[in-house]
């Protein structure tokens, strides 16, 4: 504003010129605050005109807010959830606290509809393992939305009294409409999941028909040979006149005979191809089994610990061995190879104890291995050795009594000893020890020599190999 006499700019409100000393006139206009101080009577019945419903708890809450700060639990938010918020018109501020835990568990159902089109076990329980952490990551943002809804509510109400909208809060036209959502959302993934699994069912339907079809196939060209062998049979006939008859048997039977120069080269040449009897092999000695038992290994590319078993190996012209011990999986096993690797372990054992005598190592671990002594009669001395690092060592040591009649070794008198040297191995050792008197036992399943010790459960599903 400025002074009617002199022009000089003054401050809003000035009733004197500080220039010249005229009034200025300002104090005879009308003050625009008069209104607004007679407000506040109308702005706590706009409040409730807004607020409708539950007026007195909502205007308490609103007052202890503004009074302490502190916004109190609001548990019909918490269990009525996205129809509550809707209802007094908070739906974007729920949806907006709980987005993550949403994105979240659409990424696990996604997950769960993709293991069930591929019928894939592993993916469908990984999902559901998953989907732990959106749920309760989900209650918690609730649980702190329905903490904080007094105070948003707050803020949502003196915005609209601010704006001058004094439209009732309280909807049931879009707590219709939030069930509906609900529903439709609810719905939509019922059929994808209904429409995953009836794929993945009709693929695992065609798939089996087409193994049928190629299994009938199979059967009726299988059916259709013996019908060829009759004019096989005829030809030699006419020619050999002395015995007709015994003539096509030797062509028949000197076909499987005439193996080729690499199949020569195996102890059991049918043994991934069906299965072996016990008297095939009864009269193999223990060494000869031993190859023969891990001539399987060495068909899948095994690579042996043992010095004389790769020096064997090594020697056959089929042998490539590309799979470390550790790497190495019995999956690749078929139903014979599985069938005779156990035949021919118990061929091996034979009731002896002298069987379990040699070097075994830990199936999954080459710093495990174990090493087993005779004593003489049924007395062995074993002791495992397992390397943590270059500065820790543990050994385990035991006299066992092997049982002929159950197949076990028993031991009452084990002692675990820790050995750990300093400065990366250079000091030491510093020896502590355990535990004594352990008792457990070891049993051969499989082909494979299984460790429990009923002290600590140290050997719990720990099994070795023989080299």
């Amino acid at each position: 504003m400025y002074c009617t006499n002199c022009g000089k700019e003054l401050k809003e409100g000035s009733s004197f010129c500080t220039n010249c000393g005229a009034p200025t006139g300002a104090q005879n206009q009308p003050r625009e605050e008069e209104p607004e101080q007679n407000s506040g009577e109308d702005w706590a019945e706009r409040e409730k005109i807004i607020i409708q419903q539950n007026t007195e708890y909502y205007t308490e809450q609103f007052l202890n807010i503004r009074e302490t700060g502190k916004s109190k639990m609001n548990w019909a938010s918490f269990f009525l959830g996205f129809s509550h918020a809707a209802y007094r018109g908070l739906w974007k501020e729920w949806l907006l606290a709980l987005k993550y835990p949403f994105i979240v568990g659409g990424i696990v159902l996604a997950m769960v509809i993709c293991g069930i089109a591929a019928s894939s076990l592993k993916l469908m329980a990984g999902a559901i393992c998953l989907a732990i952490v959106p749920s309760i990551w989900e209650v918690v943002a609730a649980f702190l939305f329905s903490k904080r809804f007094n105070r948003i509510y707050m803020k949502h109400v003196e915005a609209k009294m601010v704006s001058g909208d004094v439209s009732p809060d309280p909807s049931g036209r879009r707590v219709l409409i939030a069930v509906i959502a609900m529903q439709a959302v609810f719905w939509i993934l019922g059929v994808v999941i209904t429409i995953a699994t009836l794929t993945a069912l009709s693929l695992r339907a065609v798939d089996l028909s087409v193994a049928n079809e190629e299994w009938n196939i199979q059967e009726t060209f299988e059916e259709d040979i013996p019908e060829e062998e009759p004019s096989v049979q005829e030809t030699p006939t006419p020619t050999a006149t002395p015995v007709p008859t015994e003539t096509p048997t030797p062509t028949v039977t000197a076909q499987p005979t005439e193996a080729p120069a690499d199949t020569q080269e195996y102890i059991l040449p049918e043994s991934n191809t069906r299965y072996l009897s016990y008297d095939e092999i009864s009269s193999l000695d223990k060494e000869t089994l031993r190859l023969a038992r891990n001539e399987i290994y060495a068909r899948h590319g095994r690579i042996f610990t043992s010095e004389d078993l790769n020096t064997y190996f090594s020697s056959k012209s089929w042998y490539h061995g590309t799979v470390p011990q550790e790497s190495f999986s019995d999956e690749v096993f078929n139903e014979f190879e599985k069938a005779n690797l156990e035949l021919i372990t118990q061929a091996e054992n034979a009731g002896s104890a002298d069987v379990f005598v040699g070097k075994w190592w830990d199936r999954y671990s080459s710093r495990c291995h174990m090493n087993i002594e005779s004593l003489g009669g049924t007395q062995l001395k074993i002791t495992i050795n397992w390397s943590g690092s270059a500065s820790e060592n543990t050994t385990w040591t035991m006299t066992g009594e092997y049982d002929a009649a159950t197949g076990y070794i028993n031991y009452h008198d084990c002692v675990e000893v820790e050995q750990f040297y300093p400065n990366d191995g250079n000091e030491g050792p510093i020896l502590t020890t355990i535990y004594t008197n352990g008792t457990g036992r070891f049993h051969l399943a499989g082909g494979y020599l299984y460790w429990e010790d009923y002290m600590e459960g140290a050997g719990d599903l720990c099994f070795f190999e023989k080299e």
